[in-house]
Formats: structure tokens, sequence, C-alpha cells
């Protein structure tokens, strides 16, 4: 397991998509532990094309604009 500071950092530095996490998992660990913050956080480090994401952004428990906004940053 890496250092607490490396845990989810590409989707730290995300404010909708960390927010929506944070929502969804207000304690860290279990945020630190979510698959679907470890696959947002990998789309927002650019892994993951549309297809993909369109296979599975009803697992990942976002709301409407979290959605909307992963879309967007994957669509780039």
């Amino acid at each position: 397991m890496a250092e607490e500071y490396h845990q989810k950092y590409l989707l730290k530095g995300h404010g909708v998509l960390f927010k929506e996490m944070k929502r969804i998992y207000p304690l860290h660990q279990d945020m630190v532990d979510s698959t679907a913050a470890a696959r947002l956080n990998g789309y927002v480090g650019g892994h993951g094309d549309e297809d993909q994401l369109s296979r599975e952004i009803e697992t990942l428990g976002l709301n409407d604009g979290g959605k909307e906004t992963l879309v967007e940053l994957v669509g780039r």
C-alpha cells in the first residue's frame, strides 16, 4: 500500500469527482479501499476510453453532475 498522500492522488486533484467520492465514502479509508474510486483515479489520469466508461459509468455511484463531468473528462 502506498503512503497516505499517494492514495487516490489524481482523484484528489479533481474537485468535482473527489467531492463525489467523499459524498459516497465519508471515511477516507473506505474511499482508499473503493474500486469505484480507483477507477475514477485512473480516468482522471487519462486511462480508459469512452467505450469502457459507457460500460461501467452506472456502477461508479456518481450523481448526474459527476457522470457528466467524467464523460467530458474522458471525451477530451
